[in-house]
């Protein structure tokens, strides 16, 4: 089994760590999810995506139906800040959603890195996986081995 974050939880209300319930599944020790995915998770859920289907909408839609949960409708609102374009049945990225695709971050986390650069505060390491407090609003994780406050 691969880890996408080893030592990190699933969602912010996960108490088990990754580790904690790959073990359990392995295990056979299955708990029932049904997760309601925000905004946030599901557009960087649909970026993702997109890249996976490779740009088919028809493959897109099949890969939605196959999550577990429910997705936050976030299409119309990524295609009127021009992160895609459907043509077709054809869906592309823009480099801005590539960004989001390639280093698992949501339109909100975006916004917020594309807002600090244009006032020039650069945050340090903002693209990396589990980083707080880069940004405004976050708490900040210094000498828990995360990001430091900006």
């Amino acid at each position: 089994m691969i880890l996408a974050e080893p030592g990190a939880a699933y969602s912010s209300e996960a108490k088990a760590t990754e580790e904690e319930v790959a073990i359990r599944l392995l295990r056979g020790e299955m708990e029932e999810v049904a997760p309601v995915h925000g905004f946030e998770e599901s557009s960087e859920e649909l970026a993702a995506s997109c890249v996976a289907c490779q740009g088919n909408g028809a493959d897109l839609r099949r890969i939605e139906s196959l999550m577990v949960g429910e997705l936050a409708p976030v299409d119309d609102l990524m295609e009127k800040e021009g992160l895609i374009t459907w043509r077709a049945e054809r869906i592309q990225l823009s480099p801005l959603a590539r960004v989001m695709a390639a280093h698992f971050i949501g339109m909100e986390r975006l916004r917020a890195i594309r807002d600090l650069v244009k006032e020039g505060r650069i945050p340090g390491d903002p693209l990396r996986a589990g980083v707080q407090g880069a940004f405004p609003g976050e708490e900040s994780t210094a000498g828990k081995g995360g990001g430091r406050k900006h």
